[in-house]
C-alpha cells in the first residue's frame, strides 16, 4: 500500500491523466406493471437487487420483478428511503419514519397473478416493525449492524437508535453529544464502531451490552475537508471514504487515524454517493460533474454518463450500478473498460511506475497526457514493442528502425539501430533480464546491458549458437531467473543456468509455433500458439487446455496476468479470465456487458496496480485486476416448490402424502452481469435417469409415484456446470396405506382382533345386562322389605299414636303421606329413571314422615327452583334414610340434610356427620350399588366427596 503523502502526492501530480474508459451502461427498466419510481437499491445477501420504491419495494433478479407492499392497514403508502439486508432480515425505511421488516423465510413461497392477468408472479406483504419504544418519526436514512448484532437506525432529524433487541436506545446531539441529529447515511466499520454522517461533521458511537454509550466526532480540525458529510464507503482495509457537499472526497486512514484529500481543488459539487474498488479505484456521483472516476492517477468526467446518478452500488460480481433521479437504474460491467483511441490498431503497449499507459502502432508512439493521447518521438515509425525497465525508462522496439529509449517526460534518451551492433532493425520483443535486456529481432536474438547500451552477441552467453538464430515472438523471463522464448517452427525455448531446451512435443501433440508465454503467481507457466490453444507447464508435467475446458476459442492473440494472480487470455471478440487454482473461465465480451474490439499479438502489460491492459484494433482495453474476490458464477437458489397447486414451506416440510405427487420447482441462477446467458441443469434423483439442461427457470414433476427423491439444480453462465455449487431440495412421497405389504396382515389381524372383540364385549354386554337385570329385581325387593320392614312400620304407628294423642287432624296428615309414600314406590319400581321432581316428592313426603319422628333434631332443606332432567327412582329417597341411619340424631347433635341442584346437571345431598358409635345393619341397595347402576346406564359416575365435618354425593341428572 502506497504512504499517504504518496498516496497524495500521486493525486495532484497526475490529476488529468486517466483514460476516458466510458463503461457499458445497461439500463434496468421496471415493467409497465410496477408503475413506481425507484428510490433506492440494494443488494441482499442471496444476489437480488431490491429496489424500493414510492409503493413498496421490489426484488429483481434481473430478468423478474417481485412485488412486496406494505400491508393494506397502511392507507397511504410512504416513499422507501433505505433498504438494508441483515442476512436473515429485510429491513425497510420509510421517509415519514415507519420501519417495514421481512424475514427471509418469507421472501419466498407466495405466488399471484400480476394485475393485468398477463403473467404469473411473485407477492409477498412486509411486516411493520412495532418495538415497545415505537419507531422515529422522521425520515429513515440508513441501518447498520454491529458486531454484537445490534441494529442501528439513523434518521434525519432525530438522531441515531440502537436497537439491542430487547431496548431501543436513542443518540442525539442534546443528550449524546452527537455532531448533528440530521444523518444522511451511515456505516459499520471492521471493529465494529457505528460511522454516522451529518452536516456537521462524523460521530463515531458504540454501545455496550448494559446500554453504555460513547460517542466520538470527527470534524474541521481533524481534517475533515468539509463538516457536511453526504457519504461514506469501507475499503478492504478498514479505510473510511467520505464524500462531503463542497470539499470532495477524502479517505480516513484506519491506521494512522488521519484524513487525506484526494484533490485540493474540488470543482464537482456536492458528492451524492462513492463506491470503491481495489482500494484505490472510486466510482463517485456528483451534483455538477456527474459521475467521477478515480484510480491515483486522477479523475475525469465521463463525457455520457447515462443518467444524472443519486446512487452508486457495487454488487457481489463487482458490478456498478447507478440509480438516477428520474428513477431508472444502470448497471455497468468495469472487469473490462474500453477506450477507442484517435489511433487504431495498437500494437504495444506498456505502463510507467505512476500507471501512465503507453502505446504503439503503425503511425508512431503514444503517451496519456492531461487527459489526451500525445504522440512521442518520430512519427509514422512502426511500433511493434513496448517495455519499461527498472529505471522507470520506455523501451519502444520499431519495425526496420532500431530501438528508442525514453524517459517519462518523453524526451529521447538513446537510440540503438544496426550499426550499435543489432542484427536487425525490425525488433520483435524484449524483455528485463537482471542487468541486461533480451531483445528479439528478426535477425536473432541479442542481449543489451541496461546501464551502457552496450549489444552482446547471444552467442557468448548460450551453449545453444543455433537459438540466437531463432525468430522469436515473445521472450519472458520468470521469477525465478529463466527465461522463456515462443518460437516459430521450434516450440518453447527455456534458457536456465546457461543451458538451452526446447518444449516442442507433448502427448502426442506437436508443438512448433508459439506465440505467447506469461508466468501465475505459483511459477506455473503458460504459453499459447498457433492452433495450439492454451497450455500450461508446472515444471514437470504439460496440461492442454482447449474448448472442452470452456475456453472461448483456440485462436489466443495474447496472455497477460493480473497483479492478483488471474490469467488473461485475449481473443479476435473478447476474453477468457481464467482463475489457475480453480481452472475456472469467465468470458467477457459484448454478452457480458463489455465493449471490446480484436486484440493484438502479444499486445499486453500489467500495471502496478494489478490492471492488465490490451492493445486493441481501436484503442486500449483495461482488464481489472481487482483484489477483492468477487462470484465468478451465477448464485442458484430454489425460489418455491409447489405441490398440488399449494406453496409448500420447503424447508421445513419434507413428507408427502401419496396423492400429494405433483411437484413444481422453480429456481434461479442469479447472474446480473447478464441474466440471459444463464444456463441450468436439473434432475429430480430417483426419477430423472440423467440431467435435464435448460434455459426455463421451471421444473414441472406430475404424478410422481411413491418413493425418495432429490430435485438438484445447478446454473451457470456459460453452460459448463462441473465444480458448480447447486440448490438441492429432498423429500419423500408416502406409499397409500393400501399399497403396503404389511396392509393385508394388518386388516386379517386386525379383522380377527374386531371378531374376538366383538364377540367378547357382546357376551360382557350380555352378562352385565343380566347382572342388573338381577340387581334392579332385588334392589326392588330389598326397598320394598325396607320401607315395609316392621321396625320401619313401628316408628311409623308409635308416631301416629302420639299425633292421634295430640292432633287428630295432624294424625290425618300423617298417614296420607305414608300412603302417598308407599304408593310411589309401587308406581315407579318398574321403571328406570323418572323425573326429578317425581323424585323430589318421594323425597320430601319421606322426609316428611322423618320429620315428624325426630322433629327439631332433623332438618331437611330442599332448594330445587327448576327440577328439571331425570333421576333414577327413589335415588334421593335411600340418600336422605342413608344419613339417618348413620348419623345420631338428637336436639343436641340435629342432622341437617341439604338437596340442591349443582350446574343445573348435578342433585347434591349434603348432611353433617354425627356418625353413630354403633352403626345399624346395612342391605346391598347402597352408595355402591347405586354408582355402579348409574355408571353402566349413563356412563357417568357419582360423586361421594366426605371430610371431617360432611359427607356429600352428587348424583348427575340424566
Amino acid at each position: 500500500m502506497l504512504k499517504p503523502l504518496t498516496f497524495i502526492f500521486i493525486f495532484a501530480l497526475l490529476r488529468g491523466f486517466l483514460v476516458a474508459q466510458t463503461p457499458v451502461f445497461r439500463p434496468h427498466q421496471p415493467e409497465e406493471w410496477t408503475q413506481s419510481k425507484i428510490k433506492v437499491i440494494q443488494q441482499g445477501h442471496n444476489g437480488w437487487i431490491w429496489m424500493g420504491t414510492e409503493n413498496g419495494v421490489f426484488r429483481y433478479d434481473g430478468l423478474d420483478y417481485e412485488y412486496f407492499s406494505l400491508p393494506d392497514s397502511i392507507s397511504t403508502a410512504p416513499n422507501v428511503s433505505s433498504i438494508f439486508d441483515s442476512g436473515d432480515t429485510l429491513w425497510v425505511g420509510f421517509d415519514n419514519g415507519l420501519i417495514a421488516l421481512l424475514p427471509e423465510k418469507k421472501m419466498a413461497n407466495f405466488r399471484y397473478m400480476r394485475p393485468d392477468n398477463t403473467k404469473e408472479n411473485h407477492h409477498g406483504v412486509l411486516t411493520i416493525w412495532q418495538p415497545e419504544e415505537g419507531t422515529p418519526s422522521k425520515a429513515i436514512t440508513g441501518f447498520a449492524a454491529d458486531l454484537a448484532g445490534n441494529l442501528w437506525i439513523s434518521t434525519y432529524g432525530e438522531g441515531l437508535y440502537a436497537w439491542t433487541g430487547k431496548r431501543m436506545y436513542l443518540f442525539n446531539t442534546s443528550d449524546d453529544g452527537l455532531c448533528s441529529d440530521e444523518i444522511y447515511t451511515m456505516l459499520s466499520d471492521q471493529q465494529g464502531q457505528i460511522w454516522v454522517a451529518t452536516d456537521n461533521g462524523i460521530s463515531v458511537a458504540t454501545i455496550g451490552r448494559e446500554g453504555q454509550k460513547t460517542v466520538r466526532n470527527l470534524g474541521l480540525k481533524d481534517g475533515l475537508p468539509d463538516e457536511i458529510v453526504t457519504a461514506l464507503h469501507k475499503d478492504l482495509s478498514g479505510n473510511i471514504w467520505i464524500g462531503t457537499h463542497d470539499g470532495g472526497v477524502c479517505r480516513y486512514d484506519a491506521q494512522g487515524n488521519t484524513f487525506h484529500r484526494i484533490l485540493e481543488q474540488w470543482n464537482y459539487g456536492e458528492v451524492f454517493d462513492l463506491v470503491v474498488y481495489n482500494d484505490v479505484e472510486l466510482w463517485i456521483t456528483t451534483s455538477e460533474g456527474g459521475l467521477l472516476h478515480s484510480d491515483l492517477k486522477g479523475i475525469v468526467q465521463l463525457i455520457k454518463p447515462p443518467t444524472k446518478a443519486k446512487q452508486v452500488l457495487r454488487d457481489r460480481e463487482g458490478l456498478l450500478w447507478l440509480l438516477g433521479e428520474n428513477g431508472t437504474v444502470f448497471s455497468a460491467n468495469l472487469s473490462v473498460l474500453h477506450e477507442v483511441t484517435s489511433f487504431s490498431s495498437v500494437q504495444a503497449i506498456c505502463t510507467e511506475q505512476s500507471g501512465r499507459v503507453w502505446a504503439g502502432n503503425q503511425t508512431g508512439l503514444f503517451v496519456q497526457k492531461s487527459n489526451q493521447w500525445v504522440q512521442i518521438g518520430q512519427k509514422n515509425s512502426n511500433i511493434i514493442a513496448l517495455l519499461r525497465t527498472p529505471e522507470n525508462q520506455i523501451w519502444a522496439g520499431t519495425f526496420g528502425e532500431g530501438i528508442s529509449v525514453y524517459d517519462t517526460a518523453g524526451k529521447r534518451i538513446k537510440r540503438m539501430t544496426i550499426s550499435d551492433g543489432l542484427p536487425n532493425g525490425s525488433i520483435l520483443s524484449m524483455e528485463v533480464v537482471g542487468d541486461h535486456v533480451w531483445v528479439a529481432t528478426l535477425g536473432g536474438i541479442v542481449v543489451v546491458r541496461r546501464n551502457t547500451f552496450q549489444v552482446i552477441d547471444f552467442e557468448t552467453i548460450s551453449d545453444h549458437a543455433e537459438a540466437a538464430k531463432y525468430y522469436v515472438y515473445k521472450i519472458f523471463c520468470d521469477s525465478k531467473g529463466r527465461v522463456w522464448c515462443c518460437t516459430d517452427g521450434h516450440g518453447l525455448g527455456v534458457w536456465e543456468h546457461g543451458k538451452w531446451r526446447n518444449l516442442t512435443e507433448s502427448g502426442g501433440v506437436s508443438l512448433k509455433t508459439i506465440y505467447s508465454v506469461v508466468e501465475d503467481h505459483d511459477g506455473r507457466i503458460w504459453f499459447s500458439g498457433d492452433q495450439t490453444s492454451l497450455w500450461r507447464f508446472d515444471g514437470v508435467q504439460l496440461k492442454q487446455y482447449t474448448l472442452k475446458d470452456h475456453l472461448h476459442s483456440t485462436q489466443i492473440n495474447s496472455l497477460a496476468v493480473t497483479g492478483h494472480g488471474q490469467l488473461v487470455i485475449g481473443y479476435g471478440n473478447g476474453i477468457d479470465v481464467l482463475t489457475p487454482e480453480t481452472g475456472h473461465i469467465s468470458f467477457l465480451g459484448e454478452n457480458a456487458g463489455v465493449a471490446i474490439s480484436d486484440i493484438s499479438l502479444n499486445a499486453a502489460c500489467t500495471d502496478p496496480l494489478g490492471n492488465v491492459w490490451l492493445g486493441t484494433a481501436s484503442g486500449v482495453s483495461r482488464v481489472a485486476g481487482y483484489a477483492q474476490t468477487f462470484e465468478i458464477d451465477p448464485s442458484t437458489l430454489i425460489k418455491t416448490v409447489v405441490n398440488v397447486a399449494q406453496n409448500i414451506d420447503f424447508e421445513h416440510v419434507h413428507t408427502f402424502a401419496y396423492d400429494q405427487n405433483h411437484l413444481i420447482f422453480e429456481y434461479a441462477g442469479i447472474w446480473l452481469t447478464n441474466p440471459t446467458l444463464v444456463y441450468y441443469r436439473y434432475k429430480l434423483d430417483g426419477f430423472d435417469p440423467d440431467w435435464t439442461i435448460s434455459k426455463d427457470r421451471m421444473a414441472s414433476y406430475p404424478n410422481l409415484p411413491p418413493g425418495q427423491y432429490c430435485f438438484r439444480v445447478q446454473s451457470s453462465e456459460h453452460g459448463y456446470f462441473e465444480q458448480t455449487a447447486e440448490a438441492t431440495y429432498t423429500f419423500t412421497i408416502r406409499k397409500p396405506f393400501w399399497a403396503e405389504w404389511w396392509f393385508v396382515l394388518a386388516i386379517m389381524a386386525i379383522l380377527g382382533t374386531l371378531i374376538r372383540w366383538y364377540i367378547k364385549v357382546r357376551e360382557q354386554r350380555l352378562k352385565v345386562v343380566q347382572e342388573m337385570e338381577n340387581e334392579k329385581i332385588a334392589a326392588q325387593l330389598d326397598v320394598l322389605k325396607t320401607q315395609i320392614s316392621p321396625h320401619f312400620l313401628f316408628n311409623s304407628f308409635n308416631t301416629l299414636i302420639t299425633i292421634i294423642e295430640e292432633s287428630p287432624e295432624m294424625a290425618v296428615d300423617y298417614v296420607q303421606h305414608l300412603a302417598d309414600f308407599y304408593r310411589s314406590i309401587m308406581v315407579h319400581r318398574e321403571k328406570n329413571f323418572i323425573p326429578l321432581s317425581e323424585d323430589l316428592d318421594i323425597a320430601r313426603n319421606f322426609g316428611f314422615l322423618l320429620k315428624k319422628r325426630f322433629e327439631d333434631a332433623l332438618q331437611i332443606h330442599i332448594d330445587v327452583p327448576v327440577p328439571i332432567g331425570r333421576l333414577m327412582p327413589l335415588t334421593l329417597q335411600m340418600l336422605l334414610e342413608n344419613a339417618v341411619k348413620h348419623n345420631v340424631i338428637s336436639k343436641k347433635q340435629p342432622l341437617k340434610i341439604d338437596i340442591y341442584l349443582e350446574n343445573n346437571d348435578t342433585i347434591v345431598v349434603k348432611n353433617n356427620k354425627n356418625l353413630k358409635i354403633k352403626p345399624e345393619p346395612g342391605t346391598r341397595f347402597g352408595l355402591q350399588n347405586l354408582s355402579q347402576r348409574y355408571e353402566v346406564l349413563t356412563g357417568k359416575k357419582v360423586v361421594v366427596e366426605q371430610s371431617n365435618g360432611s359427607f356429600v354425593v352428587k348424583i348427575p341428572l340424566d
